[in-house]
């Protein structure tokens, strides 16, 4: 299979395959170094190459690991073009325990599982209440579904692309790897809690199922898509002209319900409270903040409509 029938712009790259001892490049071996850590791309003599470890060649599936060199490719890929969409992986880490929401992400699983088996008006129907169920999520976890989004495009689009090449290299293989991936997304374990974890399987699934359906966007476009929408309610909301106010402050209270976040700018569509030294003031919205790019609760300018002025 063509690389650029994975994802247009998307080609081969250089790799090495290293275990603890040497790592094998296309022309030479070299001692093992730091340098090569778990499986991955990293910049090496001024490229970006896919690394990846094997301890025991003897044990490794040739057409696996050819698989799995392109899941890193495409992380080559992603950094060549500047991909700057990383996840926060410590938010993801201290990911809320909302059962409300662990609730809807199981059956948000069942319907992309389910999806993937059907064709036609059915798989749309199944991936619209899927869209449907992430946005009653939103409401839930705010910020915590963004950063599972960018999870689903930093490994989820890597991992549909390793799962495109090994449809290529051996169907049968690749048919008990989307078995496993979406039993995975039907059983309810401990792995289930694991949100980074699950984005290599939603996101991989998901690409898939958009791929079969000549109606749908794929998933990178889709969540551009998103974050267009997010960017544009804030340009509608820079054109009223707002009132823009310099000042060192603090947020100490707002609704996580009804902001949206774009770069360095929050949108606080129904309130905002900000502390500057001992005075505190309470902001009906909508307000636009332009956070510190070293602290996110810290706020150096902001803007609000002229009839909020003080």
């Amino acid at each position: 299979m063509p690389y650029e029938d994975i994802c247009p712009g998307f080609r081969r790259c250089d790799y090495a395959i290293y275990d603890s001892e040497q790592v094998c490049l296309a022309d030479k071996v070299i001692p093992w170094d730091n340098r090569f850590v778990g499986n991955t791309a990293i910049e090496f003599e001024g490229e970006f190459i896919a690394i990846y470890q094997v301890q025991n060649p003897g044990e490794t599936d040739a057409e696996i690991l050819a698989a799995d060199l392109v899941h890193e490719m495409f992380h080559a890929y992603q950094m060549r073009r500047g991909e700057n969409r990383w996840p926060d992986d410590f938010k993801l880490l201290a990911y809320p325990e909302n059962m409300e929401n662990y609730r809807l992400k199981y059956a948000e699983n069942q319907l992309l599982a389910a999806a993937y088996h059907e064709t036609g008006t059915r798989r749309a129907g199944m991936l619209a209440a899927f869209r449907a169920i992430r946005e009653q999520r939103r409401k839930l976890v705010g910020e915590y579904l963004e950063q599972e989004l960018l999870a689903e495009h930093l490994e989820g689009c890597a991992e549909y692309a390793g799962c495109r090449a090994l449809q290529s290299i051996s169907p049968d293989k690749f048919r008990e790897r989307i078995e496993r991936y979406l039993t995975v997304l039907k059983t309810m374990d401990k792995a289930f809690f694991d949100i980074r974890r699950q984005a290599y399987f939603t996101g991989a699934v998901y690409g898939l199922v958009l791929a079969d359906c000549t109606e749908e966007d794929s998933l990178q476009t889709e969540l551009q898509q998103y974050r267009q929408v997010k960017a544009g309610k804030i340009k509608e909301f820079l054109d009223r002209s707002p009132v823009e106010k310099e000042e060192d402050c603090m947020i100490c209270g707002y609704d996580p319900m009804n902001m949206i976040i774009c770069g360095r700018q929050v949108l606080c569509t129904h309130f905002v409270v900000l502390r500057s030294g001992e005075s505190v003031q309470f902001l009906n919205g909508p307000v636009l903040l332009e956070l510190d790019e070293n602290d996110d609760r810290k706020v150096g300018k902001y803007w609000v409509l002229p009839q909020e002025k003080s």
